[in-house]
């Protein structure tokens, strides 16, 4: 046993004066390798990153660690600068040092400054030489992060190179450049320089120093290479022998066989009887796999036998002498088309997960028959990407993607699993994914919610979201659920979910509006084919000369198209947009009116755009919404519009923008506005393409408030105050049944204008015509006529109302208007010395004067009208209240 630990301890002593290799994973940076300095001004993180935590803000601070390395090396590390660098902000790698304090001679990277670049110097104490002056300008941003590699050969050939995240897909050189006077080196470190401000604004991560003798093939051009190995260390415990678990070809010259434990392949041969034996064998930095380089090439669809003999593992156990089959595909000659590959399954949010790696990660399925190279792929998080590398999907096999860091503990679990540098910190509440192809074409995406998984407690952590149908391509809520497997999920097997759910739903053109005079936007209400969105002729302009002249898609979801027209659009142009031949992503063609008919925005003006419909008492479930009529010919513009209430003191509240977006109203056209459609759709007939959602609407109180539409001027547009006695007074449940306007070019502040949703409606029509329309008619003279000869006030909210209109070429006319019945008994006052305007209606509920229903039976109306030259006119308007 003691000879075991002499043997352990001397591997440890080798690999330390060797190499530096520390991820800081262990939290700590006091051993493995240790630090010494300034320790008391470091610290690592939640992330596993060493970070600057210089309470004393005393602007200068260093670490520094045994590396006795200098010629043949190669340098890796990560920095991340939380501010945009300057002369007085930056910081320093010192990748070779004579002294422990960084004080002596070697060389250095200097990581920002002036010019917001790297810097590669031969330092002497305080003299310095510029050997490199990398890229000016490379690190201007505001919170740089980026990776760092640097090699000196033999020769002292040194070259630079970086790779900043989130701007370069890969490394880039910085520089090259020969001085190999320094030829000892004792220490490598780290310096911080900084203001006061910054005292906690430095990050690094990652730092490895090794020499080309324990890595082979260190290239001179960047390429992300491997991070050093590490020790063989026998485990006397084990006396079993590896397992060969599979073989793929990568490409046409090579092959990569996987174990299921770390082996040991110094002796080790691999032979293809066809092609002959392997060229080359490099190790993965798990050990768990080798890929293998041939001199001949792999012919596309062809089956082939690899023959393995004399594999062992660390401990020393041989495997028997093996054999297994593969098939050669040629990815570059079999693209994947949209669809092919999917997402499958998300684990946003592994908290206390049950019986699986607490490990966030996405699982992809590959649909085909045939496995696909997803080498310089690219997986979309958000507005951020990574680059995927040299991994084959298996056909209708999983493929499971996660940070590189988490990759040891899917070591227990057969599971396809592609490490990616950088992995995103997926979000609890929802991101958009996507995927794309070498070649930059879409192949895959989805925007997933939390409110997917329909679980409340399973929303909290430990279980993924699973799709349904992996052929439902719509891929919204209602193909996505949490797991109901007892572990959490099913990384690398079929969905424990899975059942038929295809996509039923059509599309729609939801919106449009025109981003410039020369450029229209069309959203449509579900994700549309591609390569119908992209053809100029599947548009036609009915009026004008003008023309579509270019299509643009939007990506990845397709839900929206920019067409640039041939001709600028002027003040008062309007013409027809028809679409024709689109489909949605399943295949269906667009369905309703595809028509577009688009003009330039205007602001509005008083009365142009009034209040049409409110509901401000829902059922259970249900949304608060407002309607807008436009009563205008005009296209009104609603990114200048706002709603907002009047508060006590009379001044406006806070206001809501109606649209981010320069969307139009439509002349004679409605839109519906409120925080959840889809809880009005539940209870509602209404028309979705006049649905508007907003985040937010002013409080909207269930027995009176007030509302008002403003310009961005504070002009007053119109103005409601309402309250639940506007509802027909026979209506003996009030809740869910909405207010409607009788004539909807009227102004909201008529009172009588206003009526219960009928409740044949469902009460309310959101987006549509009222249920209490009334087409105004001009009258043929002056008076007064009816617009029904009947009523009945029973609450159903049809014809609950006795509608009286009238007409007048004079202003200032009064009236006096008495209800009785066929025996003259008088019933109530509907009008007394009223001030009329020129047009307008009173309404009579059915009720007499003390409050009671009137019976059924005849009535008239009798009406006195004063004019303003004092002639007074009388009317008598027979009318029916019938059951």
């Amino acid at each position: 046993m003691r000879r075991i630990i002499f043997l352990l301890t001397f591997l440890y002593s080798i690999c330390s004066f060797t190499q530096v290799k520390d991820n800081f994973s262990d939290g700590d940076f006091s051993e493995n390798p240790t630090w010494s300095g300034d320790i008391e001004k470091f610290k690592v993180d939640k992330k596993g990153q060493l970070k600057l935590n210089d309470l004393s803000k005393t602007g200068d601070a260093y670490l520094s660690t045994a590396s006795e390395l200098i010629s043949e090396t190669t340098w890796m590390f990560y920095v991340h600068l939380l501010f945009n660098s300057s002369a007085n902000n930056y910081a320093i790698f010192y990748l070779t040092s004579s002294t422990s304090d960084l004080s002596g001679e070697g060389y250095m990277l200097m990581i920002g400054g002036q010019n917001d670049n790297l810097r590669l110097l031969k330092y002497d104490g305080n003299i310095a030489e510029v050997l490199i002056d990398g890229i000016i300008g490379h690190l201007d941003t505001s919170s740089p992060e980026i990776n760092i590699k640097i090699h000196c050969d033999k020769d002292g050939k040194w070259i630079v190179c970086s790779q900043l995240i989130g701007v370069d897909e890969d490394y880039i050189e910085e520089g090259t450049a020969i001085d190999n006077t320094i030829t000892k080196s004792a220490f490598a470190g780290i310096r911080c320089i900084y203001t006061a401000s910054r005292n906690m604004a430095f990050a690094f991560d990652d730092v490895f120093i090794f020499s080309d003798n324990s890595v082979p093939d260190i290239p001179d051009e960047p390429d992300n290479p491997d991070t050093p190995d590490e020790p063989d260390i026998p485990n006397p415990d084990d006396i079993l022998p590896p397992k060969l678990l599979s073989v793929a070809a990568l490409t046409d010259s090579t092959v990569i066989v996987s174990f299921d434990e770390a082996v040991n392949i110094g002796s080790s041969e691999f032979e293809i009887e066809e092609i002959g034996k392997s060229k080359k064998k490099q190790l993965s930095k798990d050990k768990r796999s080798v890929e293998l380089l041939f001199t001949g090439k792999f012919t596309d669809s062809v089956f082939y036998t690899l023959y393995i003999n004399k594999v062992k593992d660390i401990s020393g156990n041989y495997m028997t002498d093996s054999q297994i089959g593969f098939t050669y595909y040629n990815t570059t000659l079999q693209t994947a088309s949209f669809g092919d590959i999917v997402f499958n399954e998300i684990m946003a949010n592994p908290l206390n997960v049950a019986a699986l790696p607490e490990v966030e990660y996405v699982e992809l399925y590959n649909k085909m028959e045939r496995p696909v190279n997803l080498n310089e792929w690219k997986f979309h998080y958000g507005n951020k990407s990574y680059k995927l590398g040299n991994k084959i999907i298996p056909p209708k096999g999983y493929l499971v993607l996660c940070h590189e860091k988490k990759l040891n503990l899917w070591k227990d679990e057969d599971v396809l699993v592609l490490g990616v540098k950088s992995f995103p910190e997926l979000a609890n509440s929802g991101k958009l994914l996507w995927l794309e192809d070498a070649r930059s074409k879409i192949i895959s995406w989805v925007e997933y919610s939390d409110t997917w998984y329909k679980d409340s407690f399973k929303k909290k952590g430990g279980f993924s979201l699973e799709c349904l149908d992996t052929d439902n391509l719509a891929n919204g809520s209602e193909n996505w659920v949490a797991s109901t497997d007892k572990s959490g999920g099913t990384p690398g097997r079929v969905n424990s979910v899975a059942m038929a759910c295809p996509d039923e739903t059509v599309a729609e053109v939801d919106y449009y509006y025109l981003l410039t005079p020369d450029t229209l936007v069309i959203r449509f209400s579900k994700s549309m084919d591609i390569a119908s969105l992209m053809l100029n002729d599947n548009y036609t302009i009915n009026q004008g000369n003008s023309m579509i002249a270019n299509t643009i898609p939007s990506v990845p979801d397709s839900k929206q198209v920019v067409l640039s027209l041939s001709d600028s659009l002027r003040m008062g142009d309007v013409f027809e947009l028809e679409l024709t031949h689109l489909k949605d992503i399943s295949g269906f063609d667009l369905e309703g009116e595809c028509i577009v008919r688009v003009g330039v925005p205007e602001d509005a003006k008083e009365g142009e755009v009034l209040f049409n419909e409110i509901l401000f008492n829902p059922r259970s479930g249900g949304s608060d919404y407002v309607e807008l009529y436009n009563s205008s010919g005009k296209y009104i513009n609603l990114n200048r519009l706002f709603f907002a209430s009047r508060l006590i003191d009379g001044n406006m509240g806070e206001r809501v923008l109606l649209s981010p977006l320069p969307r139009t109203l439509a002349p004679h056209s409605y839109l519906c506005f409120t925080k959840d459609v889809k809880a009005v759709e539940s209870q509602y007939e209404l028309e979705k393409t006049a649905m508007v959602s907003l985040s937010k609407l002013p409080s909207l109180p269930d027995d009176k408030g007030n509302i008002v539409l403003l310009a961005t001027t504070g002009e007053i547009i119109d103005e409601l105050n309402y309250t639940e006695k506007m509802h027909t007074v026979f209506l003996s449940d009030k809740e869910g049944i909405a207010l409607e306007k009788i004539y909807p070019d009227k102004l909201s502040a008529i009172t009588k204008n206003w009526l219960s949703a009928s409740t044949a409606s469902g009460g309310g029509t959101p987006g549509y015509v009222n249920s209490q329309y009334r087409e105004a008619t001009e009258a043929s003279s002056d008076g007064f006529r009816l617009e029904r000869q009947s009523f009945s006030p029973d609450g159903d909210g049809v014809d609950d109302e006795l509608i009286i209109s009238y007409n007048f070429l004079d202003t200032d006319v009064l009236a006096n208007i008495s209800v009785y019945d066929s025996s003259g008994r008088f019933i109530c006052k509907i009008a007394e010395g009223d001030r009329l305007e020129q047009q307008g209606i009173f309404v009579w509920n059915g009720q007499e004067s003390n409050g009671s229903v009137a019976r059924i039976g005849l009535y008239i109306i009798y009406i006195e009208a004063y004019t303003p030259s004092g002639k007074m006119n009388r009317y008598k308007l027979a009318c029916a209240l019938v059951g």
